[in-house]
């Protein structure tokens, strides 16, 4: 895949874990932080993976919203992968996209009580339905700049 310019970071504390013994219905990561660009997040991950015991990587969604310093809330969504790099931590990679359409690829990092990343102009296709325009950097900025 390939990556545009860095448009901004996220650090968020993971408040609450939601265990399943399906793997359907996978792990629930709920966070909730601040970004560079501005505005809160709060969110879950949901993380999937094919076998019962293994949590070495699988899939991984994205539900949340964000409120922007104008105050509006921009809900997002988002699909990707991530992968075991540490006994307790994580390499997450998504491609989100906002409301409006707006696109953007995060990769970020999960670890014990935190999760926080990059997020990268995207300009690619995307595995999420419907149309999208890439979010622009920050010298033109979009209407909602959120990943997670």
């Amino acid at each position: 895949m390939e990556t545009g310019e860095a448009i901004g970071e996220f650090g968020l504390k993971i408040t609450s874990t939601t265990l399943s013994e399906s793997l359907h219905e996978g792990t629930r990561i709920n966070v909730e932080g601040s970004m560079s660009m501005g505005g809160n997040v709060v969110g879950t991950l949901t993380l999937r993976h094919d076998e019962p015991v293994a949590y070495e990587g699988g899939k991984v969604d994205w539900v949340g919203i964000s409120t922007g310093e104008d105050g509006e809330v921009v809900p997002t969504t988002g699909r990707g992968y991530y992968y075991r790099t540490a006994p307790e931590q994580c390499r997450l990679r998504l491609v989100t996209q906002v409301a409006n359409g707006d696109c953007a690829l995060v990769e970020g990092t999960l670890s014990p009580g935190h999760y926080s990343g990059v997020v990268f102009a995207w300009e690619g296709n995307t595995a999420l339905a419907g149309k999208h325009r890439p979010i622009k950097s920050k010298k033109e900025p979009a209407r909602a700049k959120m990943s997670h």
